[in-house]
């Protein structure tokens, strides 16, 4: 064998050592099930080197893997998905390729045995690798089960708001999103309502779909990418509509602004509205260093002055809703602190009900449809739990058991369960109200008072997410 042949297996090796290390996990903040892969690929690399050259070129292998590791976590900023799948591909293809033209059994046996790791790690998620066997390898999924049985006593009896219960349909005017539904790339109900999921992207934990809601109550913006702030979304819930005491108007006394569509306009957050039977109206945002009168209102228990938007806008609402109205904008979005019980202080949250994003899982709307289904009812959409972000990729439920997340290369808190009421049964398309899925959540899903589907979120930085970004699970 040629000195240059055992170099580029050293090389196929680090690449091995990279994908485990570098791309799919940070080991120092892995579950005891990670790392007990990461030691398995790590060692069928070395251990092959060591048995075919010796210590010195299985030295050498790591040394290059450090190189790999270094150039990679660069890559991975940009492109996650698409290094992470090249260096899969080139470590399982070029191990068989190299080790057979070498001639070299011990060699191809080393190659074939990393390119067999690597394809179990990428695919952990089949059928086959949920058998007890390798669950026993997760400590995530013990956590996840130990949580979800203490969520009764984490709410502590106490009504658990949803991140805004009171919003939209997902996936009408899909960027972000390749399926009806809101379901992104991940999973939808198929269009003929018969109850079936097609299962599109499921090979690992990501991002599913992204959903902005410019105004409180009304429809969504799908997107594919988004920055991330300390109060939420960029752009999210910063506008609200009142009642003339100040209190917020949501779809819970007026589902008819489900039907309403709010979309930015330009820089400076101004928003156009646009409703059946009324012409499109446009808004500057209001500023109170520009003049703009400030007013006093309340989201739940939150007290806190808003910009009023005038007199035009808060007709053009008053006039759809057949009652009096005004639209709000918030100019300052440090003005309202996260609840102190389940936040920290200086965390703030815009016009949301109580945290700055809304995380719902794919998998378990997937389980929920099922139980609808098994009892003769039909499936509901995503868009019913008016998520800020979608996970695909996981075990049903599983989302009950994270603390931390990161989503790309932002770091979540996960504050509390979302508690549920009734805009869950309001069609967003016409506005019209069922008894699901809220009755099957209260069959299947009430801890305490709470009927719970979500996991409200508190960012930990700034940064942009996007649709695709694999979601990393840190406690």
């Amino acid at each position: 064998m040629t000195s240059d042949v055992v170099e580029m297996y050293h090389v196929l090796a680090a690449a091995g050592l990279t994908y485990l290390v570098g791309f799919e996990r940070d080991v120092r903040r892995a579950g005891a099930g990670d790392r007990v892969f990461a030691l398995i690929g790590t060692g069928a690399g070395v251990v092959g080197v060591l048995a075919a050259h010796g210590a010195p070129t299985a030295l050498t292998g790591v040394l290059t893997g450090v190189g790999f590791i270094g150039a990679g976590l660069l890559f991975r900023q940009e492109r996650p998905e698409f290094v992470r799948g090249l260096t899969t591909a080139a470590a399982i293809l070029a191990a068989v390729a190299i080790g057979a033209a070498a001639g070299d059994g011990q060699v191809l046996i080393a190659g074939v045995g990393t390119g067999v790791t690597l394809l179990i790690l990428e695919a952990r998620y089949l059928p086959i690798f949920r058998w007890p066997v390798f669950r026993l390898l997760d400590a995530r999924l013990w956590a996840a089960r130990a949580r979800h049985e203490e969520l009764p006593r984490r709410s502590g009896g106490r009504r658990v708001h949803g991140n805004d219960a009171d919003s939209d349909e997902l996936g009408s005017s899909s960027r972000g999103s390749a399926l009806p539904g809101g379901f992104g790339r991940s999973m939808t109900w198929c269009p003929d309502g018969a109850g079936r999921i097609m299962d599109v992207m499921r090979e690992s934990r990501h991002l599913a779909s992204i959903h902005l809601y410019p105004v409180k109550a009304m429809r969504a913006i799908d997107l594919g990418e988004s920055r991330v702030e300390p109060w939420g979304l960029a752009g999210d819930r910063r506008w609200l509509v009142v009642d003339p005491t100040g209190r917020f108007v949501s779809q819970r006394e007026e589902p008819g602004l489900a039907r309403v569509v709010a979309r930015y306009e330009g820089p400076g957050l101004a928003v156009t509205l646009s409703a059946p039977g009324r012409a499109p109206i446009t808004v500057r945002a209001p500023r109170a260093d520009a003049g703009a009168p400030l007013v006093p209102v309340s989201v739940w228990r939150s007290d806190l002055f808003a910009a009023a938007a005038g007199q035009a806008a808060d007709d053009w609402l008053s006039g759809y809703l057949a009652r009096p109205v005004r639209l709000v904008h918030l100019d300052d979005p440090l003005r309202r602190p996260v609840d102190q019980e389940y936040g920290a202080p200086g965390d703030t949250v815009s016009f949301a009900d109580g945290y700055p994003l809304l995380l719902t899982n794919a998998s378990s709307l997937d389980e929920l449809g099922k139980w609808l289904a098994d009892d003769g009812e039909e499936p509901v959409p995503m868009n019913r739990f008016r998520p800020s972000v979608v996970v695909a990729g996981t075990e049903p439920w599983e989302e009950d058991g994270w603390r931390r997340i990161r989503i790309g290369a932002v770091a979540f808190r996960v504050a509390k369960p979302c508690g549920r009421c009734v805009v869950t049964t309001t069609d967003q398309a016409t506005g019209e109200r069922g008894s699901q899925p809220l009755k099957m959540l209260g069959r299947k899903r009430q801890f305490g008072q709470d009927l719970v589907f979500g996991q409200n979120l508190i960012p930990d930085e700034r940064g942009v997410i996007r649709v695709g970004d694999p979601v990393d699970i840190l406690e």
